[in-house]
């Protein structure tokens, strides 16, 4: 079973790649938690179970981390886990082998993808030829690791370059996850798909005409100002005017099948 969180893509991709090899069942995560049902189900698999998610501080999303450990898992407990990054995954490593420990799972490997960056609130995302530059050289790697997590091998250790990193994760969370600095501008057209993609449901569509308002909750997984299809949406004044990256619906919603 594949069970994936995907704000912009990036990791829907990884876990479509993975699934199209192993012909797994997939879960989006983003369905799950916006059906409210993300607490006390039973997921059941023949085959181990493979986690795709992106980074967040250099750790894998609370999110995840709470879904993981808020439900109950059976049959083939091992486990893979894969994430993106826009350039490093600090000591993500460390954390998540304490997870397995706490849920029983048996380890089988953690690897990284550098993918085109998407966090807009801080950093500068590619341009549209950048981004796909990045995915043509990912694609081999996510296809060597698909064909490793179907003959259900173990990876290659992932060695930390940057343990440090994964402490600043707190800060991250306390600091930087805010919803007060998304603005939208009069390039507004009131299509409502930053309120259908937030996984969270912190985007309501208010006034009229209708203007997407943010509540308090949030990831910042950064689906509503990456996906805006005018580019409408803005975090402060540091996304003013710069490119934003989002890959693709199909990767963030999919078919759990």
């Amino acid at each position: 079973m594949i069970i994936y969180f995907s704000g912009t893509g990036n990791s829907g991709y990884v876990a479509h790649k993975i699934q199209s090899v192993t012909n797994d069942q997939l879960i989006s995560l983003q369905r799950v938690f916006r059906s409210g049902q993300n607490k006390g189900k039973t997921y059941h698999s023949e085959q181990p179970f493979v986690f795709v998610c992106p980074t967040y501080a250099w750790r894998i999303p609370r999110i995840v981390e709470n879904f993981i450990l808020n439900n109950n898992f059976t049959g083939d407990m091992r486990v893979y886990f894969l994430l993106t990054c826009g350039s490093e995954v600090g000591n993500a490593v460390h954390y998540v082998k304490k997870l397995c420990e706490k849920k029983g799972f048996d380890f089988m490997g953690f690897e990284a993808f550098i993918m085109p960056e998407n966090y807009a609130a801080l950093f500068d995302c590619p341009t549209k030829q950048e981004a796909k530059d990045i995915l043509l050289r990912a694609k081999p790697e996510i296809e060597n690791i698909a064909t490793l997590i179907n003959e259900q091998r173990s990876l290659k250790e992932h060695k930390a370059r940057t343990k440090f990193l994964s402490h600043i994760n707190g800060f991250f969370y306390a600091i930087c996850v805010r919803t007060k600095p998304f603005t939208v501008t009069s390039r507004c057209i009131s299509c409502g798909k930053c309120a259908e993609r937030c996984p969270l449901q912190t985007i309501k569509m208010q006034g009229e005409p209708k203007r997407p308002k943010w509540g308090k909750q949030c990831t910042h997984c950064m689906a509503c100002i990456c996906g805006c299809p005018t580019g409408a949406i803005e975090y402060g004044k540091h996304t003013e005017e710069k490119p934003r990256y989002f890959l693709g619906d199909q990767y963030l919603i999919g078919e759990n099948k």
